[in-house]
């Protein structure tokens, strides 16, 4: 069975297309093979447009608790690879927080400060225990800080292009007038 329109989009992370299937009246509650749904596709797509397209599709009323014959939920998965962003965006939005299997450590490492981790510490937090994917407080907290920390090293590799690309248009500009400038004295 080949793919839908909207599921191509989902995949794709195009939030026009995935925009204009929605109001078509492309059905976001469906179920696929294995038990997939819109959510589970969605946040195997890219990742650029992924906020935005679950906000559309929360709106649109998606089943937010959708769980594969493998156990995978969007919840699931997004906390699998980092996405702490979509977590919270999907608790938020009314999906069951029972998928993840956190403990209160846990999520004060994903969601929450360094205050709120301290505060689960003082309380004797079991820094042993394991979320659905087997991993403890501190993997959480390192997947986290690497994602914090490659964000920050785009925005600043970003901020560098950006320099250079305005340093490279100032010069060209400046080169073109001065071109300009000999043509008109006939150097």
């Amino acid at each position: 069975m080949s793919d839908t329109p909207l599921q191509e989009a989902l995949y794709a992370g195009d939030i026009s297309s995935v925009r204009d299937l929605i109001a078509a009246g492309e059905d976001i509650r469906y179920k696929r093979d294995k038990g997939y749904d819109a959510i589970i596709d969605a946040v195997h797509g890219p990742g650029v447009t992924l906020l935005e397209i679950l906000s559309l599709l929360i709106e649109s009323g998606v089943d937010l608790n959708g769980e594969s014959s493998y156990g995978e939920s969007g919840l699931r998965i997004a906390s699998r690879i980092g996405r702490f962003d979509v977590v919270r965006l999907l608790l938020n939005a009314g999906a069951d927080k029972q998928h993840l299997q956190w403990t209160p450590l846990l999520e004060a490492t994903a969601l929450g400060s360094v205050h709120d981790v301290r505060a689960v510490l003082a309380q004797g937090a079991d820094l042993e225990a394991k979320d659905y994917w087997s991993r403890s407080g501190a993997r959480v907290s390192i997947a986290h800080s690497h994602i914090a920390h490659g964000a920050a090293r785009y925005a600043r590799q970003r901020a560098r292009d950006d320099l250079q690309a305005s340093s490279l248009n100032r010069e060209s500009a400046r080169n073109s007038s001065v071109g300009r400038k000999n043509h008109h004295d006939g150097r």
